[in-house]
């Protein structure tokens, strides 16, 4: 997998960083530079339920991943039977036990995003508490 995006015009470093060496990565730099934290998500039980929202601690969130950037669900690959809720869970699984984000979203491979744009903006939303629910309060 691969995601890259530099602006070569701008004084600021790269925003975006993988989940992967945000959480596992020894860079203090990375923190504090990382606007943008992605992860590819998979479902990798083809036998296990379409979503996984109660996470017991003697059933795994995710299977091991070759590629250190991809997550791979405990959940039987689907549309819209359960996976984006898993994803969200997982997310605050996440945010719970590593690293505090102002926002999580989910995209799916034919959204478009436009780094420049979307950045640009992300300097303008409202940040804790003033977020609740994806509106400002």
């Amino acid at each position: 997998t691969y995601l890259s995006y530099h602006d070569s015009s701008a004084s600021e470093p790269d925003r975006f960083c993988s989940l992967h060496d945000l959480i596992h990565g020894d860079n203090k730099d990375l923190m504090r530079e990382c606007q943008v934290a992605y992860v590819f998500v998979a479902a990798g039980n083809p036998d296990g339920p379409t979503e996984r929202l109660d996470f017991a601690s003697n059933v795994p969130v995710t299977l091991p991943s070759e590629e250190a950037d991809v997550v791979l669900l405990n959940i039987r690959e689907n549309m819209e039977e359960g996976k984006s809720q898993s994803f969200f869970k997982y997310a605050t699984t996440v945010v719970d036990q590593h690293v505090y984000f102002d926002y999580i979203a989910k995209t799916d491979s034919d959204t478009l995003l436009f780094p420049d744009i979307f950045l640009h903006n992300f300097d303008k939303l409202p940040r804790f508490p003033n977020n609740v629910r994806g509106t400002c309060v």
